[in-house]
């Protein structure tokens, strides 16, 4: 309640000494909320009741006003502001009650003389206001009507001007609940031609509450009140509360409690310094330190001392002299800002001490250090609290190693923490370094946790291989590893690839996502099949594994059916085996040829009208010795004979025909009958030995009598491209009147 009060009486002093203007009304009473005048203002600031009413703006007569808050003349009347009344009248000013010395306890005292009554002389007209009973100072409310403005959640404001005897009130209402007038539970009253309050606890009530000396609260101010209303003014007034707490508050010359007037107070008493909280409530019991002084408080508030410690210099170094006249010592001090750690002996330490089992850096100077510092060429981080870090420690984001217990100094450049690396920078840097870094031109990969990897790693969804256990670098180019090669690309590269890649002209295939080694031999990508040499390099054209031939095109595809393979149609099997003889799928007519080179005997078919471009199957021969050469040029088989006396005479089975005396037919034997050879002439099938004619075993030769008819071409020559192999032959054990082993 007492706050409220406060609270009520802060707000009716402010109108009561804004508000002095007299206001035009068409009755006794002035509305509520009427707006006050700059002049009434100040009057009311000087402490000063009215001195006599401003003279009012001419109304029409006989024209009442229903409105007061409407009509103009209250904001638009030039009489109010220019009337020379209030500022030049000599009553007002003059009247030594305005600022009299209160005779009790700083309490204005009702004057003798009202000024009014003084000012009677220069009345501003009454035309227009009705008369009034000086008794009837209370306007009488209906029920359930607001009276006055609005000023805050609870508090109305009015002001009301008595025409009969120039006579002002101030009101101000308290209601618990705004939006219904029969909540009023305080009002109050100001009397400005008699300076003081007056409190109702009704809008009915014409007698007023009875107070007691105490701080109220009027709208938004609070004021000093003794039992006649008076307030104190430009004075400090002790209160206690309800619970014994006291308080001084200091009121000005308008008598509203200054909020201001807090901390060291010089000015309550003379010779006594009190500190008071921004409350106001007065400290006890305890010190303040205030611009490095210490003041110590009693039980009654005044201050019963007050010192300021400092550093004094002795025999044995500086020392800090407390305020009882002794040292401190074994303890931390706080001067100026700075940290000081007195030792046992009360001199102040200097450099690196060690107190409760921290080690702390205190300068030259003996102030504590903090935060990052270059001690003898080394950086410690000595935090905020100045104690000395060691092990791991974030700092601004970043993390530093500070070595083990009682070392501290931050660590640089590669170093092993527990068994594994970390990197941390160049010197005056130590900061931890993670992922990707470039160090001494080679790349390494420092986890979240910087921490070196190394071996395989799977880094942002790619593999790079980091090197062994105390390696870790990352590795670029051809890399075997284990019994696998790998490919990590160019010098900055170090991603392991997978699949086909053009590495210096030439492809490789290495295996999929999570393999990446490189692929030799016979390698199925999708449906399709490559060879990589040894090297795992892609071939291309023929490639021969033990004695079967394969192609593989331009890309490296192995073919398979027929294919066109430098000028020949030839046929590859499902496996994409080049099949060597396709007489049982190839109809003649049939040529042949000849290649002296080789000794090879080739039968060509007929490939529509590109010509005889497919090689149906090659047979393995031997043609005249370089004495006896065998023919070169096309010829056309005449003759075929079944047996054939040759030179020696000797007889050939299966023979044909080719030019002159040169014929093909099997090796040749002394007797016409099947056991008729000699080893030695037989195991010279495959290079030159006869005398011109082209000898074949008994199973060719007899292939060309039966399939290669009459007339057909035969062409004979040297160095011709063969697309099939040269066949292999059987070896005879050595002897005589021996069996050909093709002989059927």
């Amino acid at each position: 309640m007492k706050k409220r009060r406060m609270k009520l009486l802060s707000l009716m002093l402010t109108v009561a000494v804004t508000m002095t203007t007299v206001l035009p009304v068409s009755a006794a009473t002035v509305s509520e909320g009427a707006v006050q005048s700059q002049e009434s203002s100040q009057t009311l600031l000087e402490g000063q009741p009215d001195g006599g009413q401003q003279e009012v703006g001419e109304q029409e007569t006989g024209e009442e006003t229903p409105d007061v808050k409407e009509t103009p003349d209250v904001k638009e009347t030039p009489d109010v502001k220019e009337t020379p009344d209030v500022k030049e009248t000599p009553d007002v000013k003059e009247t030594p009650d305005a600022e009299a010395e209160a005779p009790s306890e700083d309490m204005k005292e009702e004057p003798n003389e009202t000024p009014a009554d003084e000012a009677k002389t220069e009345e501003p007209s009454q035309e227009g206001l009705e008369e009034r009973q000086p008794t009837d100072t209370i306007t009488v409310l209906k029920n359930n009507e607001l009276k006055g403005e609005k000023i805050d959640e609870h508090w109305t404001l009015e002001t009301v001007v008595d025409a009969s005897n120039k006579s002002k009130q101030i009101i101000y209402r308290y209601y618990e609940n705004l939006t219904n007038a029969d909540t009023l539970t305080e009002k109050w009253v100001f009397e400005v031609e008699k300076s003081i309050w007056v409190k109702y606890e009704a809008e009915t009530d014409v007698t007023p509450v009875v107070l007691s000396e105490d701080v109220y609260q009027i709208g938004k101010d609070s004021y000093y009140l003794n039992a006649k209303g008076q307030f104190a003014s430009n004075a400090w007034k002790k209160y206690r509360s309800e619970t014994g707490t006291e308080y001084y508050y200091y009121f000005n010359a308008e008598g509203k409690k200054d909020a201001s007037k807090t901390g060291l107070r010089t000015d309550i008493e003379n010779g006594v310094t009190y500190f008071l909280e921004e409350n106001g409530e007065i400290f006890k019991n305890g010190q303040k330190v205030i611009n490095g002084v210490t003041y110590v408080f009693g039980a009654d508030g005044k201050c019963t001392s007050n010192y300021k410690p400092g550093w004094e210099k002795t025999a044995d170094g500086w020392k800090w002299k407390q305020a009882d006249g002794t040292y401190a010592a074994g303890t931390w001090i706080l001067t100026s800002g700075k940290y000081y750690y007195l030792k046992s002996n009360g001199i102040m330490a200097t450099y690196w001490t060690q107190v409760d089992g921290k080690y702390y850096f205190l300068g030259a100077d003996g102030s504590m250090r903090t935060y990052w510092q270059n001690i003898y060429g080394k950086y410690y981080w000595l935090g905020r609290d100045g104690a000395m870090k060691t092990g791991w420690q974030q700092v601004y984001g970043k993390w530093y190693y500070l070595g083990k217990e009682n070392d501290g100094a931050m660590k640089y450049y590669w170093q092993k923490i527990d068994g594994k690396y970390y990197w941390l920078g160049h010197g005056n840097d130590g900061a931890m370094k993670t992922y990707w870094q470039k160090i001494y031109g080679k790349y390494y990969f420092l986890g979240s946790d910087g921490s070196m990897r190394t071996g395989w790693q799977k880094i942002y969804g790619k593999y790079y291989y980091l090197g062994g256990a105390s390696d870790g670098s990352m590795k670029t180019g051809w890399q075997r590893i284990g019994n696998k090669k790998y490919y990590f690309g160019g010098a900055n590269d170090g991603v392991m690839k997978t699949g086909w890649q053009k590495i210096d002209g030439k492809y490789y295939y290495f295996g999929g996502t999570a393999d990446g080694a490189m692929k030799t031999g016979w390698t199925s990508v999708g449906s399709k099949w490559y060879y990589l040499d040894s090297n795992g390099v892609m071939q291309t054209g023929y490639i021969k594994t033990g004695n079967t031939r394969f192609y593989m095109d331009a890309n490296g595809v192995m073919q398979t059916g027929w294919q066109y393979v430098n000028g020949y149609k030839l046929y590859f099997k499902s496996n994409g085996a080049l099949q060597q003889d396709v007489s049982s799928m190839v109809s003649g007519p049939y040529r042949l040829r000849v290649n002296r080179t080789t000794c090879m005997v080739t039968v060509f078919a007929k490939d529509g009208s590109n010509g005889y471009i497919i090689p149906v199957k090659s047979m393995t021969c031997s043609v005249g010795l370089p004495a006896t050469p065998t023919p070169t040029g096309t010829f056309y088989i005449g003759d075929q004979d079944r047996w054939h006396i040759l030179m020696g005479p000797s007889w050939g089975q299966y023979t044909s025909h080719v030019y002159q005396g040169i014929f093909i037919h099997s090796v040749a034997g002394g007797r016409q009958n099947i056991y008729n050879l000699n080893a030695a002439d037989y195991n010279n099938l495959g290079r030159p030995a006869s005398h011109g004619c082209i000898r074949l075993c008994v199973r060719d030769a007899k292939w060309i009598y039966t399939n290669v008819s009459r007339g057909s071409q035969i062409t004979i020559g040297d160095g011709y491209y063969e697309p099939f192999d040269k066949p292999a032959t059987i070896k005879l054990a050595p002897g005589t009147n021996l069996m050909d082993p093709t002989q059927c």
